[in-house]
């Protein structure tokens, strides 16, 4: 076995068998695993084991899975399944092939293919916000509306418990 980012290639993560590390981030490294129940290939985000001990970062890795899982649009992956096996927290998404936006970006591309895809970039990233933006706002009723429709100004979430 190789080691590839902190998992080396072969160790079992739940039904998932790792291949090779596709990249990092700032919340976990990105592996090729194979699905053993599916017999597909998937991108598994695993959260670093040298922040598994804070609950904070647990809590968030959790929120992103449950987050990303809602969202269905051509510029974000799907997410297939999400969970831990012993102190490994792991999202299991769909395995796109090709680069990353970033060695993309560093080949020479002409301008309107670079702002096709900036586009559709942009429009993933729009999506996701809105979605982020909807729940949050939502979850806190902090947006009540009229009886026509029309929004009307309310609290910030959260803004009451700033003031004693």
């Amino acid at each position: 076995m190789t080691t590839v980012g902190s998992v080396a290639a072969g160790t079992r993560v739940g039904r998932y068998e790792i291949v090779s590390l596709l990249g990092t981030g700032g919340m976990g490294e990105v592996y090729a695993a194979h699905d053993s129940n599916l017999g597909r290939q998937v991108a598994l985000k695993i959260l670093p084991s040298n922040r598994t001990s804070d609950p904070d970062r647990v809590a968030r890795f959790v929120r992103e899975g449950r987050a990303s899982s809602a969202l269905n649009h051509p510029a974000i992956v799907s997410i297939h399944d999400a969970g831990s096996e012993g102190n490994v927290h792991y999202l299991a998404m769909e395995l796109i092939d090709g680069e990353s936006l970033s060695e993309w970006m560093k080949k020479s591309r002409s301008i309107p293919r670079s702002v096709e895809l900036m586009s559709q970039v942009a429009d993933g990233l729009g999506q996701a916000l809105a979605a982020l933006v909807a729940e949050l706002l939502d979850g806190a009723g902090a947006v009540p509306t009229t009886a026509d429709d029309l929004v009307v100004r309310g609290e910030p979430a959260g803004a009451g418990e700033l003031v004693e």
